[in-house]
C-alpha cells in the first residue's frame, strides 16, 4: 500500500470545489503508483 497526503475526489462537484477554493492544483486520474506520485510531488515543488 502507498500512503500518500492525497485527497480523493470523487464527484465532479468534489472537482470543481477544489478548483474553485485554490489558486494551485493539480489533479492526477487513474492509477497511483510509487514513479506517479514522486513525479507529482517533485512537480509540485516548482
Amino acid at each position: 500500500m502507498l500512503y500518500t497526503n492525497l485527497h480523493h475526489l470523487i464527484t465532479a462537484a468534489d472537482h470543481q470545489k477544489l478548483i474553485n477554493e485554490h489558486e494551485n492544483v493539480m489533479i492526477c486520474c487513474g492509477r497511483m503508483g510509487p514513479n506517479v506520485y514522486s513525479c507529482l510531488r517533485n512537480h509540485g515543488r516548482h
